[in-house]
């Protein structure tokens, strides 16, 4: 598992930057890792199924939490780790979809009901979950989005 995660941080490293969760600055809201925390939590405690639908949608958080379940989407498609259900990395639908597009939600979802007894497709879920975690330690970390987006605050850091 440990080497499995591993394999995974580089490309979780990118996935973060394409999905839009790390900004041209190089720069994460820190409410992104506690909300991947948090869904890593809801997996384990709860339902996969249940995770994915509640963490498809922003709700009340500070962050666009569903980003999350493009880059877990975007992270298996990319690895390939998922099998031979309703999609898989060569589907050009798939490869064609626009960066926070709801369709990866959808695209997730549908895949996760389709095989919802699948133990392997968790542990990948949860593994890229945990490899996501990892890779924004890489990143700065700030406590808010205006923050994250100046381009004055990186200036002064460097200074």
């Amino acid at each position: 598992m440990k080497k499995d995660i591993d394999s995974l941080i580089p490309s979780a490293y990118q996935v973060l930057k394409k999905v839009g969760i790390a900004n041209e600055y190089n720069v994460i809201i820190k409410t992104y890792r506690g909300q991947i925390s948090s869904f890593g939590s809801a997996v384990k405690n709860g339902s996969l199924l249940s995770a994915i639908a509640f963490f498809s949608i922003q709700g009340n958080s500070a962050t666009e939490r569903q980003k999350l379940m493009e880059a877990i989407w975007k992270l298996l498609n990319e690895n390939q780790l998922i099998g031979n259900g309703i999609r898989n990395p060569e589907n050009n639908r798939t490869k064609n979809m626009e960066a926070g597009s709801n369709n990866y939600i959808k695209e997730l979802f549908e895949y996760v009901c389709l095989n919802k007894d699948d133990k392997r497709l968790k542990e990948n879920i949860i593994n890229c979950a945990i490899a996501l975690k990892l890779a924004m330690n890489i990143y700065d970390l700030e406590n808010d989005i205006n923050a994250a987006m100046s381009n004055d605050s990186r200036e002064v850091n460097n200074l």
